[in-house]
């Protein structure tokens, strides 16, 4: 099963991305803020269904969606993250890019578009698994 944490300081939206990667059976977490995220990305690399994708906002209060990226990364923490944004520059684009972020979906959009983004992050990260790390 795979495990999705979403990380979204505007609540409707966390509960509609909630309700929609359950539907399609993934295993949910859900977190308002960048330092939640940071505590959940913490127990769940010690659960049973250990994550398979981190779906985070930018726009976060507080802790930001990059300074949130940039923490997990300095942790070793080599998971797929898919970023959401309302607003794209290209200094945005380039700092994620740094970070090793699979990709960036500008909000609004439809969850057929988020889903389909999510799991090719999730697709290309195992595929690269499989391949290099077999060598």
């Amino acid at each position: 099963m795979r495990h999705i944490l979403i990380i979204d300081g505007d609540e409707g939206l966390l509960n509609q991305y909630e309700f929609s990667f359950q539907r399609v059976k993934y295993h949910v977490t859900t977190a308002d803020s960048g330092e939640t995220g940071l505590l959940k990305v913490e127990q769940t690399m010690q659960s049973a269904i250990p994550l398979t994708c981190i779906l985070v906002d930018i726009e976060l209060p507080g802790m930001t969606g990059i300074e949130f990226i940039k923490a997990i990364r300095g942790k070793g923490i080599d998971i797929p993250l898919v970023t959401l944004s309302f607003s794209v520059n290209k200094e945005m684009l380039i700092k994620l890019m740094r970070w090793d972020c699979a990709d960036f979906c500008e909000k609004p959009l439809s969850f057929g578009e988020l889903y389909l983004r999510v799991d090719e992050a999730v697709k290309r990260r195992s595929l690269f698994k499989k391949k290099y790390l077999s060598l």
